[in-house]
């Protein structure tokens, strides 16, 4: 009995599996007009914000800054013998 040769052939696939469609790039004016809108909500957002105070009437005196109470006087007492403020410039 004679033995017949092998027929079939072997088909060996690499192709990778099926990739979505990449995003297109972005173009110079997109990514800038994105930026310039970031930055126009900042402003804007910090427009609706008060602004802090310091030493009101009431609160801490701030060294090296202005500090206005407004109509009323700011006095400091104490009820030791020694220097209560002592200011001294160079």
């Amino acid at each position: 009995m004679a033995v017949e040769p092998l027929t079939e052939t072997i088909v060996v696939s690499d192709a990778a599996p099926e990739v979505p469609p990449a995003e297109p790039a972005r173009s110079r004016r997109s990514i800038l007009g994105a930026g310039l809108a970031g930055l126009a909500g900042l402003v804007l957002g910090s427009l609706g914000r008060p602004a802090p105070t310091d030493a009101a009437a009431g609160g801490s005196l701030v060294m090296g800054a202005s500090n206005s109470a407004g109509m009323t006087n700011t006095d400091l007492a104490t009820n030791s013998t020694g220097t209560a403020l002592y200011v001294h410039q160079n």
